[in-house]
């Protein structure tokens, strides 16, 4: 009788496991539609013309936005059906990605604590992705890329669109350069203009940075409110010389 009681026991708590990811699963599908996206197995992945495609949805430097959340430049979708491997070489998406593991990075309640900024929050994670086998990047920049960083599982989000994985930093999906990886961190500020907003910023023990890019002095007076303790730390020799 004692057996059968763990028996029980044991089979209930598989059954509360499952359950549990599968609520999991279904909260995140629940916020891809209230943002708007259009998803296929939480990404944006489909076939066309017999080969699988990736779609961008959030682009920066794209033409302008269309009611169905997805950017165009020079006039057409930016899709992707090739992307560069960790060694630099251009393969076929269907070689490389599992279409039934592949999702959007960022939107679970683990994932957001990191992220910290809500501004985040309401769907503007779409750079990173990940399978069963690789994390991706949509590189947002003048000239998109779709391409692989590491393994899956690996990408840690560290505040803001900033992800850290395999040694390097990345912000919307670019690699950041001149950055110190062991001494980087993040943090909030208001805009200088509109206090409601909160900016995420990046520094490490010699710079600011802004998304990817070090931040210069002329940046810093335009997008950060006051705040004479930063600008002594980071640009010291500039106000000597001012």
């Amino acid at each position: 009788m004692e057996n059968k009681s763990k028996i029980v026991f044991m089979l209930s708590l598989v059954l509360l496991v499952i359950c549990c990811k599968d609520k999991k699963k279904q909260t995140i599908t629940e916020q891809l539609q209230i943002n708007g996206v259009i998803t296929y197995n939480l990404g944006r992945l489909y076939i066309e013309n017999n080969q699988l495609t990736f779609e961008a949805q959030f682009c920066l430097h794209s033409d302008f936005k269309e009611k169905s959340n997805f950017y165009v430049m020079n006039g057409s979708k930016i899709k992707f059906t090739k992307l560069i491997d960790l060694n630099l070489d251009t393969i076929s998406l269907g070689k490389i990605v599992d279409p039934d593991t592949f999702y959007l990075l960022g939107l679970d309640d683990e994932e957001k604590q990191k992220i910290r900024n809500p501004y985040y929050f309401d769907g503007r994670m779409y750079s990173y992705y990940a399978d069963k086998n690789f994390t991706y990047v949509f590189a947002d920049k003048s000239n998109p890329e779709f391409k692989i960083i590491g393994e899956s599982d690996k990408a840690v989000f560290i505040g803001g669109d900033y992800l850290k994985l395999g040694g390097k930093i990345y912000s919307n999906g670019i690699e950041v350069k001149g950055v110190d990886c062991n001494s980087f961190k993040t943090f909030e500020v208001h805009d200088k203009y509109r206090l409601q907003y909160i900016n995420t910023i990046g520094y490490d023990k010699k710079h600011l940075f802004w998304h990817e890019k070090i931040m210069t002095k002329n940046d810093f007076d335009r997008l950060i409110a006051p705040n004479d303790s930063l600008e002594k730390k980071y640009f010291r020799k500039l106000i000597k010389r001012s």
